[in-house]
C-alpha cells in the first residue's frame, strides 16, 4: 500500500483547512493493536502465540469529516479495504480487518450540537466515548438514556454500528430507537444525510458494521435528564415466578428503568445479593449446613461453605458438567432488580408506586437495587484477570419472544453447560421478550486447548439457539464470531444483503468479511 500517497493526500485536505493533517501511523505496534478487538478469541490467539492473521497495513486518526471523505475516496480508487474503528471495545471481530487495508480510527470525531434540544435531538459525532457525551448532555440537564457496560470505552460510532443496548433498554430503548438520522460517508467519497430522506437509510446502517459506509455522525433523542431514582430487590424461588412478573409488567405498560433477573449462581455471586437479605432467607452457609448435616455449628459450615465455593470454581476448570449441577444444588434463590428514575421527585414517587406496587414478590427493599447502581459497569473489567490467569470468560447475549424464553434459557444454558461453567441474567426486557446474558468460563491443559474448547463452546451455544428459533444476537453485534449463524436467525438475509452490498459498496472495500459478506465464525 502506498503509505506516502495517502500522507500527501491528507496533508492537502489539512492544507485547505488551515488544520494540522490526519495521523497516519504505520508502525508494527499501531498494526498489532488495530489487528484486533476485545474478542475473547484474539486474546486467546495472541496468549497461544499466534499473530493476527490480517493485520491493517496503516491506521489513519481522522480529525475532521473531511479526512474521512478522502480517505474513502482514496481507498476506492485503489480498491483498498477500508474498516472503521472507533474505541475497539466490541466482543465479536466487528472491527477487525479480514483482508489488511486501512483502519480509520474515528474517535476524534467529537462535534456535539445541543440547539435543538427543546425539540428533543441532538447532534454527535461518531467518536464521542459514551461516558464523556453523557457527562456533556448531563451539563446541559439531558441525557441520552443509553448506558452500556462499556460506556467507559465504546463510541457513539460502535454503538450505530451494531445495535447496541444500554442498561436501561427497557425504558429507553436501544441505540436503533434513539438515532432519527445519520451522517454517512458513502462509496463515492460523498457526505449523506439521512435525517428527513424520503428512503429509511438510517434503518439500513445502524446495524451494518461499516460494511455500507462510513457513519461520521448522528442526529439523537435526548430527554431532561432524570435524577430521582427509587430502587428494590426482590427474592425468587427459581427464575419462573420473577419472568412472569417482568413480563406482566411490562405489558401492563409500565416502563422501569431496570429491570434484571438474575439466575441462582449469579445471584449468589452479584454483591447485591447480600443487601436486603430477610434473616430468614436461606445463605449459602446453611444450605452447605443442610447438605452435611445440621448439628454443624456456623463456624464449620462458613468454612466448609468457603471450601465448597473454591472447589466450584477449581471444578470449573476441568468438569463443568459437576460444576453447573453442584451449583443447581446449592443455589435456588434469584435476585430481580427493579428500578424507576424520572426528573421529578414526585413523579418518581408516584412511578415507583405503581411499579412496585405490581410486583408480587417478596420485597428486600432499596439496597439491592442502589448496590447495582453503584457498581453496574464494574463487569466490563473483571474479565482480563482470568484470561490473564490462563482460564477464558466470555458473554453470550441472545433474545426471544416471551413464549420462548424459558425453552431458550435452558437449551443454551444445557449446550454451554456440557463445555464451561455457565451462569445468566435476564435484562433488556420489552413488551414482547426479552434478552438473556450468559456468561460462561473454562480452562483447558494449554492455550492451543483452550481455543479448540472456546470454539466448541460457542458452535454448541449458538446452535442451540438457533434450534430454539431465537436471536443469535441482541446488543454485541454479529463481526466475525457470529457471521455463519447468521442464516439461522434471518433466513434469507444473505440473499438481501448482497445487492444490497454491491450497490452501497461496488469495489468491497467496507469492512469486508463481515455480516454475509464471505462469512466465517472463527478465522
Amino acid at each position: 500500500m502506498d503509505i506516502d500517497s495517502l500522507a500527501q493526500t491528507l496533508e492537502a485536505v489539512a492544507a485547505r483547512g488551515q488544520r494540522a493533517a490526519a495521523r497516519i501511523d504505520a508502525s508494527a505496534g499501531a498494526r498489532a493493536l488495530y489487528s484486533r478487538d476485545c474478542w475473547p478469541y484474539l486474546t486467546l490467539q495472541a496468549r497461544a502465540g499466534e499473530s493476527a492473521r490480517f493485520p491493517p497495513d496503516a491506521v489513519v486518526h481522522a480529525t475532521g469529516v473531511d479526512d474521512v471523505v478522502e480517505v474513502v475516496r482514496w481507498c476506492r480508487a485503489r480498491r483498498v479495504p477500508l474498516v472503521p474503528v472507533g474505541g475497539g471495545s466490541g466482543v465479536a471481530g466487528a472491527a477487525v480487518p479480514t483482508s489488511g487495508g486501512v483502519a480509520l480510527d474515528l474517535k476524534l470525531l467529537d462535534d456535539l450540537d445541543t440547539s435543538r434540544a427543546t425539540t428533543g435531538l441532538a447532534w454527535a459525532g461518531a467518536g464521542w466515548i459514551g461516558a464523556r457525551l453523557e457527562h456533556e448532555l448531563n451539563r446541559r440537564g439531558l441525557t441520552l438514556g443509553h448506558f452500556p457496560s462499556s460506556i467507559g470505552c465504546s463510541t457513539l460510532g460502535g454503538y450505530l454500528a451494531t445495535r447496541s443496548a444500554g442498561q436501561l433498554s427497557s425504558r429507553h430503548g436501544k441505540i436503533e430507537d434513539l438515532v432519527v438520522g445519520l451522517t454517512y460517508v458513502s462509496n463515492e467519497g460523498r457526505l449523506v444525510e439521512t435525517f428527513g430522506g424520503g428512503h429509511d437509510l438510517t434503518a439500513l446502517l445502524v446495524g451494518s458494521e461499516g460494511t455500507f459506509g462510513v457513519i461520521v455522525g448522528a442526529w439523537l433523542r435526548v430527554e431532561e435528564r432524570p435524577v430521582h431514582r427509587r430502587s428494590r430487590g426482590y427474592l425468587s424461588h427459581g427464575v419462573a415466578p420473577a419472568l412472569d412478573g417482568m413480563r406482566e409488567l411490562l405489558q401492563r405498560g409500565h416502563r422501569p428503568a431496570v429491570l434484571r433477573l438474575y439466575d441462582e449462581f449469579d445471584t449468589y455471586i452479584s454483591g447485591a445479593r447480600k443487601a436486603g437479605r430477610p434473616a430468614s432467607a436461606p445463605t449459602l452457609v446453611s444450605r452447605v449446613r443442610q447438605h452435611i448435616g445440621g448439628a454443624v455449628d456456623a463456624a464449620a459450615a462458613r468454612h466448609a461453605a468457603i471450601r465448597a465455593a473454591n472447589a466450584l470454581l477449581g471444578r470449573s476448570l476441568g468438569a463443568p458438567l459437576a460444576l453447573n449441577a453442584g451449583a443447581r444444588r446449592i443455589y435456588d434463590d434469584c435476585l430481580l432488580v427493579v428500578g424507576v428514575e424520572e426528573p421529578d421527585a414526585e413523579l418518581a414517587d408516584a412511578v415507583a408506586a405503581d411499579v412496585f406496587g405490581a410486583i408480587a414478590l417478596p420485597s428486600l427493599g432499596p439496597a439491592p437495587g442502589e448496590h447495582w447502581y453503584a457498581h453496574r459497569y464494574n463487569v466490563s473489567y473483571k474479565m482480563s484477570p482470568l484470561l490473564a490467569a490462563g482460564m477464558f470468560v466470555d458473554t453470550m447475549e441472545v433474545a426471544t419472544d416471551w413464549d420462548n424464553l424459558a425453552n431458550l434459557y435452558a437449551e443454551v444454558k444445557e449446550a454451554l453447560g456440557r463445555h464451561v461453567f455457565v451462569m445468566a441474567h435476564f435484562s433488556h426486557a420489552y413488551v414482547t421478550g426479552c434478552s438473556i446474558y450468559f456468561t460462561f468460563a473454562g480452562f483447558a491443559a494449554d492455550d492451543s486447548a483452550c481455543l479448540a474448547k472456546y470454539r466448541a463452546t460457542w458452535d454448541a451455544g449458538l446452535q442451540a439457539v438457533a434450534a430454539a428459533g431465537a436471536a443469535v444476537t441482541h446488543h454485541h453485534g454479529v463481526g466475525i464470531m457470529k457471521a455463519g449463524a447468521l442464516d439461522a436467525d434471518h433466513r434469507g438475509g444473505g440473499a438481501l444483503f448482497a445487492p444490497l452490498k454491491a450497490a452501497a459498496d461496488p469495489d468491497g472495500i467496507f469492512n469486508p468479511g463481515k455480516l454475509w459478506d464471505t462469512p466465517t465464525v472463527f478465522p
